[in-house]
């Protein structure tokens, strides 16, 4: 009963939603940097090979996207839960697409849109 009562108080209402992710994501971007690689990928790798990096697998991993999803010069993809920007920026700069991305959390989106000016790919 005492669990139901938390998880009541952490349901993914939209403010709810908005508190989970802030109590999680927005620990601090100097966190987060300490154990992801540079392109701040905060989800599984795939390995090309067993001596790969996990920067080298998160790289792969963003290429295995960009190719299933055919992305040519131009394309215009939405993506939902920008995290840290790793994608948004694969994929415009690799793929030459425009890209327009959405979080929910102030420290990712900070990061994020730093990193993307950083790489001259902003609007």
């Amino acid at each position: 009963p005492a669990l139901k009562g938390l998880h009541w108080l952490n349901r993914n209402t939209k403010e709810g939603s908005r508190k989970n992710i802030s109590a999680h994501y927005d620990l601090g971007n100097d966190l987060f940097e300490t154990f992801l690689d540079p392109t701040m990928m905060y989800s599984s790798a795939i390995y090309p090979s067993a001596e790969s990096t996990l920067e080298e697998a998160a790289v792969h991993k963003l290429d295995t996207i960009c190719q299933k999803l055919d992305l040519q010069p131009g394309d215009k993809v939405i993506e939902i839960g920008t995290g840290w920007g790793g994608f948004a920026i694969h994929a415009a700069r690799h793929y030459d697409c425009h890209v327009t991305t959405t979080t929910i959390s102030r420290e990712q989106l900070e990061l994020a849109k730093a990193r993307v000016e950083k790489e001259g790919l902003e609007d």
